[in-house]
């Protein structure tokens, strides 16, 4: 066996990154292995997605401004060739960078672009995957029954491309407009489901719906129930004080 076959394929090292991204990987554990491919990706389409990994990397290390050039560049790339199907996911980290830099109309505008995106390339598991971008976006812009509408769709959506960690995602994104919208019995009623909607979930989605729970329990009053679930919340934090969590 030579040496060459024992090195992962570029692609396979870009897939193995997106996964970590994923599951909140820590970035700096990430950024090195993205490092590492640049000089090795010519090819358009695979230098865009090491753009698109390594901005959501460093985004998460709060570096934006590095992040929205790296998109940029990976939408310039993308531009100058006939492949549609990687623009819409690019678009919609754009969207995400905006959104944590509290630009809001900019963060707007990309999910537009993302819909138009996902629809010219007839991908349906994107476009709902941008659907529940901007439903995130309207929890940031304190509109919160607004974005039950697109998680609802979302969620009826049957997308095979939407994984499974994407719609626990999504159903703590609902729970949290239900509650921030003050709607406390249709809170509570998905809240019972919770054991099943997040069943092997991240432990970061057990911690949010947590704090969902608190916040309905002060809601009605009910303050030892809210101290439990925040102890519980308390207890899946990571304790490394600069964790993206």
């Amino acid at each position: 066996m030579s040496l060459e076959s024992l090195i992962p394929e570029p692609e396979a090292v870009l897939r193995a990154c997106f996964d970590d991204l994923t599951a909140n990987c820590p970035p700096e554990i990430i950024l090195p292995r993205l490092r590492a491919l640049e000089n090795s990706i010519k090819e358009p389409t695979l230098r865009a997605k090491l753009l698109h990994a390594r901005a959501i990397a460093t985004a998460r290390l709060g570096f934006s401004t590095e992040s929205l050039g790296d998109l940029q560049e990976a939408i310039r790339i993308l531009d100058q060739n006939t492949n549609t199907e990687e623009r819409a996911p690019i678009f919609r980290a754009l969207a995400l960078v905006h959104s944590w830099r509290g630009d809001c109309v900019e963060s707007a505008l990309a999910l537009l672009r993302a819909v138009a995106e996902a629809n010219a390339a007839r991908n349906f598991s994107e476009l709902d995957l941008t659907l529940i971008e901007t439903a995130r976006l309207h929890i940031e812009m304190g509109k919160p029954r607004a974005a039950q509408v697109f998680l609802a769709s979302a969620l009826q959506s049957a997308s095979p491309g939407v994984s499974i960690p994407e719609r626990q995602r999504a159903w703590v994104n609902l729970l949290q407009a239900r509650v921030a919208a003050g709607q406390i019995d249709e809170a509570r009623t998905q809240l019972a489901e919770v054991t099943t909607a997040l069943q092997n979930s991240h432990k970061r989605l057990h911690l949010l719906a947590l704090i969902e729970t608190a916040r309905i329990s002060r809601l009605c009053n009910e303050l030892d129930h809210a101290e439990i679930a925040l102890e519980q919340a308390q207890a899946l934090a990571p304790q490394e004080t600069d964790s993206f969590e």
